[in-house]
């Protein structure tokens, strides 16, 4: 931390130091003192992904919903992110804020990343099983959850095994 503050102190816009250090600051539970930074080093296009979700992060974990929801709108303003999309897509289907919940539209972009990755990310089928089921349709949920399950089974990993275990309790 004192090489990227030595470094803000002589040059204060220095991309790579604000979010390094924004980084580190939030990693370590201080996300109020990393925010202005990830903000600083969001303005910069090389920066701007990883700033921004690692500040969707910070407000997710905050519960500033709304503020999560900005950043992954901002985020795919500058195109598709189906990763980000997914995130989107779960927070519509979980935020504590009715005003954000929006189920029609979590299970339309959960289709739509499920179409885009051709049916093979567990994480997103898992997404879209969730988002059928608060929609209502079981049995398509079900379908989804199975594939999720059986992909994650088939691929192994430390996330894939935690999204399995997650699974096999609905199914």
């Amino acid at each position: 931390a004192p090489y990227w503050q030595a470094i803000l102190a002589r040059e204060p816009r220095h991309v790579a130091a604000n979010f390094s250090l924004g980084s580190w600051l939030y990693e370590r539970g201080r996300g109020t003192a990393a925010e202005p930074l990830l903000k600083e080093a969001a303005r910069h296009e090389a920066h701007r992904r990883p700033a921004l979700l690692r500040l969707a992060q910070w407000y997710d974990d905050s519960g500033r919903e709304q503020e999560t929801a900005d950043i992954f709108h901002q985020i795919l303003a500058t195109g598709d992110d189906l990763e980000v999309q997914n995130k989107l897509a779960w927070l519509y289907l979980t935020a504590h804020d009715e005003r954000l919940r929006d189920v029609p539209q979590a299970v339309k972009i959960a289709r739509e990343i499920c179409q885009a990755s051709e049916q093979q990310q567990p994480f997103y089928l898992e997404t879209l099983s969730h988002a059928l089921e608060q929609q209502g349709d079981t049995q398509a949920a079900l379908a989804a959850a199975r594939r999720a399950h059986a992909l994650a089974k088939e691929r192994g990993g430390a996330q894939d095994r935690l999204l399995r275990e997650n699974m096999r309790t609905r199914m």
